[in-house]
């Protein structure tokens, strides 16, 4: 029998007495069973079973994966009685006594010897052998392990074969415990013959229960680690699908109730009448099979619908994106056509624009205002037409068309597609790397990231702002090398939209009305090997947390500079004319500035001022109007805040 060896104890015991002794089979020691959890081993020694097992290491294997442990592989000797324990450490050492001994039997001449006139022992051993050999003979003897078994139920002496085969039967572990507890033979197999004929009930009614199949040979192995276990059984052909053993059958009824066109079935029937007459070792079968299994998957006769209220697409569509008047009222059009025409089919958009603006994210709106499922296709870099088209099945991993797979993505036949990059396709055999590369390194946009205005000795440099929220206990974790002003900046906008959280509607990860309850923030200024300080980045703060809490996103255009106060007020800063230049550079089109600055853009030049959009801020209120597309909720009722001026 195999033991894995994990306590600190036992480890030692192997370390100090098996692996340091001239050799292994010169060393007895003793296995005494208990309950206790090898993760939580404590300095105490556990309670032990009263009797035990003496036996000689055969084979000792160490392993540090997943953790340090010794496998022995152990003979067993005799059962023992713990008489007294001399010492529990290192590891314990006790005197025993022996109970029985190895081959005290070799033969049923000399058990019936032993069993007196009545010949009860000898009964019993010869039931339990008739009862083992019946339950080997359930096993598919095409399994070595199971051979050797059958094997070794004539040449084992008869005393050791109820503790062979209630080590390999599944039983409880109390059961168990009462079979080693069983000194006398007679009592050891009245307790093991019970169990014995359990296992063989069971495996009689996992037969009968158990739908047969063609090539079925109606023999069920017991697989386990170490042995035969009759106990969970597998069938040699077993896949996990019980619903019926033809699967050819199953298959031809999925394929008339998947509500296919007529061309289609007939194509589909004709496939499944060839399928039927190959075998399953030829190349053709495995495509044949993967043909048909996409024609019963595709949305044939599934489709959703749509939703034609033209007032609640557009409140849906201002929800998303502000303006694209043009865009929105092409869109309204179409649901008006729908409404009188429920046959028309569906018309093709084009979109187009530089990354970033808003492409990808109109035609998921589109199809959330229809009701539609959405499906987006990556054509940048494609330069082959089978991966549009599909390949043909010929081809080893042949697979459908990028149209068809998305078709079976969505389940549904009437889902929006979008074709990004579509002027991105390569021509060339090998395809357009430069063009793939765009697909991958165009970043999804998502709420909490700013742009903030820092000055340098060197000039003026536009500052990402970063935050991110989990699950929590409401603590505030910043990085990025700042200095103590900027950390006081972070607490001081934490705090005014907590204060300020039921007006502008901020929720935390669960929908309270504080944000940081049950939630952690992690804000984060990129370039962490560069030291950063100063007030300057306060209402980008406030910004990037805004759009964290309410989900929703920052102008991309947008970049601000400002120190803030507690009661919300935005107060100057240095450097403006650097911080514009910085952001002119970086194709800023709108910056925010506080109210006190305006004095310092004269300092910039006409060709500058003229390309940018200034919004000078008094209070945050302010901040947040400009750097959301639409406003901000809550900011366009007077009557929800006070009107604040600074008296500095």
């Amino acid at each position: 029998m195999r033991i894995s060896v994990e306590t600190a104890r036992n480890m030692h015991l192997v370390k100090n007495r098996l692996l340091k002794g001239t050799s292994l089979k010169s060393t007895i020691i003793g296995v005494i069973p208990n309950t206790r959890d090898p993760e939580h081993d404590t300095e105490d020694l556990p309670p032990l079973h009263s009797i035990g097992t003496a036996g000689l290491a055969v084979q000792v294997v160490g392993s540090n994966w997943p953790k340090p442990h010794y496998t022995l592989l152990i003979t067993g000797l005799c059962r023992f009685r713990v008489a007294q324990l001399l010492k529990e450490g290192p590891f314990p050492m006790a005197e025993v006594e022996q109970l029985d001994k190895l081959e005290q039997y070799t033969s049923p001449k000399e058990i019936s010897e032993a069993a007196g006139p009545e010949g009860e022992l000898g009964e019993l051993s010869q039931r339990f052998y008739q009862a083992a050999v019946q339950l080997v003979g359930m096993l598919d003897m095409s399994v070595p392990v199971v051979a050797k078994l059958r094997r070794l139920l004539d040449s084992l002496p008869r005393e050791t074969l109820p503790d062979v085969l209630v080590s390999m039967i599944r039983t409880s572990n109390k059961e168990k415990l009462q079979v080693l507890d069983a000194v006398s033979l007679e009592e050891r197999f009245k307790k093991t013959l019970p169990l014995l004929t359990r296992q063989i009930e069971g495996l009689k009614l996992l037969q009968k229960t158990r739908k047969p199949r063609p090539d079925d040979d109606k023999r069920v192995l017991a697989v386990r680690k170490g042995g035969v276990l009759p106990g969970r059984q597998f069938s040699l052909d077993e896949e996990g699908d019980d619903e019926d053993g033809d699967d050819t059958a199953v298959l031809e009824r999925k394929v008339k109730g998947a509500n296919m066109p007529e061309p289609a079935l007939r194509v589909c029937l004709k496939e499944l009448k060839r399928l039927k007459k190959m075998p399953q070792s030829m190349p053709e079968y495995a495509l044949t099979r993967n043909y048909l299994d996409l024609m019963v998957e595709l949305p044939w006769s599934k489709s959703t619908t749509d939703c034609l209220d033209i007032h609640a697409a557009r409140v849906l569509l201002d929800n998303d994106h502000y303006a694209m008047e043009k865009l929105k009222r092409r869109v309204l059009e179409y649901l008006a056509v729908r409404q009188l025409k429920s046959t028309l089919k569906g018309p093709i958009l084009c979109f187009v624009g530089p990354p970033g603006v808003g492409k990808t994210s109109v035609g998921r709106s589109i199809a959330r205002t229809l009701g539609r499922e959405f499906h987006r296709i990556a054509l940048g870099g494609v330069c082959d037409q089978s991966d549009i088209r599909g390949h043909r099945r010929t081809y080893v991993g042949s697979m459908p068309g990028r149209i068809i797979n998305g078709l079976k993505t969505v389940g549904v036949n009437n889902p929006v597609f979008l074709l990004d990059e579509v002027d991105k396709l390569g021509k060339s055999l090998q395809g357009d790397p430069a063009s793939a590369l765009l697909e991958v390194s165009e970043r999804l946009t998502l709420p909490g990231v700013a742009v903030g205005l820092a000055w340098t000795p060197l000039g003026g440099e536009i500052m990402f702002v970063e935050a991110s929220r989990m699950e929590g206990e409401g603590q505030l974790t910043l990085t990025g090398q700042l200095g103590d002003v900027m950390k006081e900046s972070a607490h001081l906008a934490m705090s005014w939209l907590r204060s300020n959280a039921k007006t502008y509607q901020l929720t935390n990860m669960v929908g309270g009305s504080d944000p940081l309850e049950g939630t952690d923030i992690h804000l984060h200024f990129p370039a962490g090997a560069v030291t950063k300080d100063g007030p300057s980045a306060g209402v980008t703060m406030v910004t990037v947390l805004a759009s964290l809490f309410s989900g929703r996103l920052v102008r991309s255009d947008v970049a601000m500079t400002g120190e803030i106060t507690l009661r919300g007020l935005v107060l100057p800063v240095g450097g403006i004319k650097d911080k514009v230049l910085a952001a002119h550079r970086a194709g800023v089109k709108r910056v925010i500035i506080p109210k006190r600055n305006e004095k310092d853009l004269e300092e910039i030049p006409a060709n500058v001022r003229v390309e940018l959009d200034f919004v000078t801020a008094r209070n945050l209120d302010e901040v947040l109007n400009a750097a959301f597309d639409g406003g901000f909720p809550g900011i366009s009722n007077p009557l929800t805040l006070p009107h604040i001026a600074s008296k500095l």
